[in-house]
């Protein structure tokens, strides 16, 4: 089975429902804007792995509008599709999970407030890569 998407670990002073600071304030990677509701994640490349099978459907490929669901999370459903991106006081990461429990996509840095992933699944989906957009910041 896949990993399932941990709680993230936000900062003390980030509660949930609250703006990012993580990555948006004054001073801060993303610049002084407040957090966007939304998000634009691109998938590309990702690949049938060698432990797929029919019930997992075909992987995804494009680009998708990822929605805030509390500070610093993003979350998007895409049939039995779960797209996770957290911006976190210890990292960033990106989960895409097939019924929560497949892994398509799993990236993580220990950087704050990343952009680009490559993929590290390596069971029902392989390969590819992950872009993060983001409304009023530059590449």
């Amino acid at each position: 089975m896949g990993t399932l998407i941990p709680d993230p670990l936000l900062p003390p002073d980030v509660p949930s429902g609250s703006s990012c600071a993580v990555c948006w304030g004054v001073g801060m990677p993303f610049g002084d804007g407040d957090t966007p509701g939304s998000i634009f994640v691109s998938l590309s490349g990702i690949s049938k792995g060698p432990d797929w099978f029919t019930g997992l459907g075909e992987p995804l490929s494009g680009d998708f509008e990822v929605f805030e669901d509390s500070a610093c999370v993003y979350v998007l459903f895409v049939g039995d599709v779960r797209m996770t991106v957290m911006f976190t006081g210890t990292g960033t990461a990106v989960y895409v999970e097939v019924f929560g429990a497949y892994d398509m996509l799993v990236a993580s840095v220990p950087d704050l407030c990343e952009t680009f992933f490559l993929n590290y699944a390596t069971e029902y989906f392989v390969g590819g890569s992950c872009k993060i957009t983001i409304p009023g910041v530059e590449p």
